[in-house]
């Protein structure tokens, strides 16, 4: 309960504070931007998470299985312009798994890797005001994910399960500093009696061009800083009509990150992603920190 009410006083302050200045693009949050490097690019990146911990009902405990759960995903993400407003994007993410547990003094190990889930989605702009070096923008997202990947595998690379997300964003941009806000819903369907529960994603990301102080020409190389706040609430699954009591629940992670845009054409990036609140329902294993590096080019 109290690191539930340390969750909404973060994003309560974040809300309300006003960037000064600068124009960057999120890493983890999404942005109500549809133009520049949101829109007809090649995206990339391998993003690794780490999963060791064991919590229960949100606190730290021992593990005797010695549980170690490695995820290796490196997504093509092609976002297509169909309108000044409208952004049309398709998201194909290529897993590798591999899971460690220790049963009766012997250490087993299991991998899988193949495509994920595919994710396409929609994103307009119905809103922008601009001035002098600054812009705020609003925009909804509609999305779908598809069961593409193996749930049969073990450890599984998808759901099976046909879902929907929807969402809203906000951008805005002063000279040297910006701000994004994106809350999205995503609704889980039923597979294999199985109903993944529905989650509930917000994100704040605030940027500041460290260099150039001023641009010059198009082709200045920029380094952006990037200070990010991600969190993701989700409800208990069932199986059965059985309510399962170790899933769901609440995390929040701090994350810093860096951008570099060496051109008209190219973004190097990288994030960090730390826990600071893993409020999870029952036993489930905890995330020790998530790594990502990665870039955008613009065709």
């Amino acid at each position: 309960m109290k690191s539930s009410y340390l969750l909404l006083c973060l994003f309560v302050m974040l809300m309300f504070i006003k960037p000064l200045r600068l124009w960057a693009l999120p890493i983890e949050s999404d942005t109500a931007l549809t133009l520049g490097f949101e829109s007809n690019v090649l995206r990339s990146f391998v993003r690794m998470t780490k999963k060791t911990g064991r919590f229960k009902e949100g606190k730290a405990i021992s593990d005797p299985e010695n549980r170690k759960v490695t995820i290796y995903n490196t997504p093509l993400i092609l976002p297509v312009r169909l309108s000044p407003s409208l952004i049309f994007t398709v998201v194909a993410p290529l897993l590798k798994i591999e899971s460690q547990k220790t049963s009766a003094g012997l250490r087993q190990k299991n991998s899988s890797s193949g495509v994920g889930d595919l994710q396409l989605s929609f994103k307009k702009a119905f809103f922008k005001k601009d001035g002098l070096k600054k812009t705020m923008r609003l925009a909804w997202k509609a999305a779908i994910k598809l069961p593409t990947g193996d749930e049969n595998l073990s450890p599984a690379l998808g759901s099976g399960s046909v879902d929907f997300i929807v969402g809203g964003l906000l951008s805005y941009i002063d000279k040297r500093f910006a701000m994004h806000h994106d809350l999205s819903y995503k609704i889980n369907s039923k597979a294999h009696g199985l109903r993944v529960g529905n989650i509930i994603k917000h994100n704040v990301a605030f940027e500041y061009r460290v260099l150039p102080e001023r641009f010059k020409s198009i082709e200045d190389t920029t380094l952006n800083l990037i200070l990010e706040l991600n969190s993701r609430s989700q409800a208990r699954s069932k199986s059965g009509g059985q309510i399962l009591a170790n899933t769901g629940g609440t995390r929040l992670f701090l994350s810093p990150g860096f951008q570099v845009i060496a051109g008209p054409r190219l973004i190097l990036e990288g994030l960090f992603q730390y826990p600071v609140i893993q409020e999870l329902n029952g036993t489930q294993l905890g995330v020790d920190y998530t790594a990502l590096l990665g870039f955008r080019y613009s065709f």
